[in-house]
C-alpha cells in the first residue's frame, strides 16, 4: 500500500509544470579561489576539533570529547562539510568544462576533503552523499546511458549490499587496531548469516512503532514539528521532542536509543494510518519533482545550476530518509540544501581575486 501511495504522489509530480532553471555559464576564478579558501578553513576547523581521522570509531570518540550542544554541533559539522563538498563539485564541474584551469585548486580542495571527510571516518549516509555525489557529478553526462546498462544495477547492488555494510566495521575499530583485518574477514564470512536473519532494523521498528501508538497514542504532528524545527536549541524549546526512534526506544525501556525509525513508522507515530498515507504520497511527489527538475534539464549542458550541484548529494540521503529517523535525515538534508543554495547565490556576485 505504501508503495502504491508513493507512486500516486509521483504521478501527481509528473503533472506539475516546472519553473525554468536559472543557469550560470561559469563561476569566476575569483569565486573559485574564495570557495577553496573557505573550504580549507572549514577543513582546518574540523581537523582542529577531531584531528585527522581515518576511522569512524575515532571520529565518534572525538565527538564525545567535544563540548558543544547537539543542535549547534550538528549544524556546524554539516555546514562545514557541505561547504567542502560544494567547492569540490564546483571545481570538478569547472575542470570538466575546461574553460578555466583549476587543477591546483582542485588538488588543494581534494586534499582538504580527504583529510576532513575521509570515507571510513564518516557515517555511512554521509560517505554516500559525498562520494557517490561526486561520482554522479563526474559522470553526469553519461548517467542516462548508464542506467540502461546491466552493470549499473550490479554496481548499485554491490555498493548497497557489500560496500556500505563493510564500512560499519570502522564504527568499532580503527586502522591502528590489530584486529581490523580479522573483523573485515569475519564480516565477509558472516554476510550470508546477516542477510538470511530476520532481525532487520526497519521491520522491527515498524512493529515497535505500532505497539508504541497503541499504548501512548499518536503524537498528532508533534514529532514532525520537532523534525521541521530541528535547528531550535533545546535551551530555548525546553519541550523539544527527541527523534522518533529514540522516543520509541526510551518508552520501551531500552538503553541504546540511537536507532532508526522508517518513514512509514514516522507517518504512523505522527498521525496513525492517515500519516502513513500522507507521508508516502508526499515522498513520491517531492522525489518526482526533484528528479524531473534534474533529468529534464541538468544533463543537457555543462552550465552551472543549483539543482545540478545539490541533486547528486540528495540521492543517497533519500535512502537515509526512508530508514530514518526523520529528524536526523531532515537536518542533514536541509543543512546541505541551504549551504549549497547560499554559496551558489554568492557565486553570482561580482568578485575580483587575482
Amino acid at each position: 500500500m505504501d508503495y502504491i501511495l508513493c507512486l500516486r504522489g509521483g504521478a501527481l509530480g509528473k503533472r506539475i509544470r516546472l519553473a525554468p532553471i536559472r543557469y550560470r555559464e561559469r563561476i569566476s576564478k575569483g569565486w573559485l579561489r574564495m570557495f577553496t579558501f573557505l573550504s580549507v578553513i572549514c577543513a582546518m576547523t574540523i581537523i582542529a576539533r577531531y584531528g585527522v581521522v581515518f576511522a569512524r570509531a575515532d571520529m565518534i570518540a572525538g565527538e564525545d570529547t567535544v563540548e558543544m550542544s547537539t543542535a549547534v554541533g550538528l549544524l556546524w559539522s554539516k555546514v562545514s562539510r557541505a561547504t567542502i563538498i560544494f567547492t569540490e563539485i564546483v571545481l570538478l564541474m569547472t575542470a570538466i568544462k575546461k574553460e578555466i584551469k583549476v587543477n591546483k585548486l582542485l588538488i588543494i580542495n581534494t586534499i582538504a576533503l580527504l583529510l576532513a571527510c575521509f570515507p571510513t571516518a564518516l557515517s555511512r549516509n554521509e560517505t554516500a552523499a559525498i562520494y557517490l555525489g561526486l561520482f554522479v557529478v563526474f559522470f553526469y553526462r553519461d548517467l542516462g546511458k548508464f542506467r540502461q546498462k546491466p552493470w549499473y544495477l550490479f554496481a548499485f547492488l554491490l555498493a548497497t549490499l557489500m560496500l556500505f555494510p563493510l564500512l560499519n566495521v570502522f564504527r568499532r575499530t580503527s586502522f591502528g587496531d590489530e584486529n581490523v583485518i580479522a573483523m573485515l574477514s569475519s564480516m565477509f564470512q558472516n554476510l550470508s548469516d546477516e542477510y538470511l536473519s530476520g532481525g532487520y532494523d526497519a521491520f522491527a521498528m515498524i512493529g515497535a512503532t505500532v505497539d508504541h501508538v497503541e499504548i501512548y497514542d499518536a503524537t498528532y504532528g508533534y514529532q514532525l514539528l520537532g523534525s521541521l524545527l530541528f535547528f531550535v536549541p533545546r535551551s530555548i524549546w525546553l519541550a523539544k521532542p527527541i527523534g522518533s526512534g529514540a522516543m520509541i526506544a526510551t518508552s520501551a525501556g531500552q538503553r541504546f536509543t540511537n536507532i532508526s525509525c522508517p518513514l512509514v513508522a514516522e507517518g504512523y507515530v505522527n498521525f496513525g494510518v492517515l500519516g502513513v498515507i500522507v507521508f508516502a504520497f508526499f515522498a513520491g511527489f517531492f522525489c518526482t519533482v526533484i528528479d524531473r527538475k534534474y533529468w529534464e534539464n541538468a544533463p543537457k549542458d555543462q552550465n552551472f545550476s543549483f539543482i545540478k550541484m545539490v541533486y547528486p548529494c540528495l540521492l543517497p540521503y533519500y535512502f537515509f530518509m526512508l530508514r530514518g529517523d526523520l529528524m536526523s535525515s531532515f537536518a542533514y538534508i536541509l543543512s546541505y540544501v541551504v549551504t549549497f543554495w547560499f554559496l551558489f547565490k554568492l557565486s553570482g556576485w561580482h568578485l575580483k581575486w587575482r
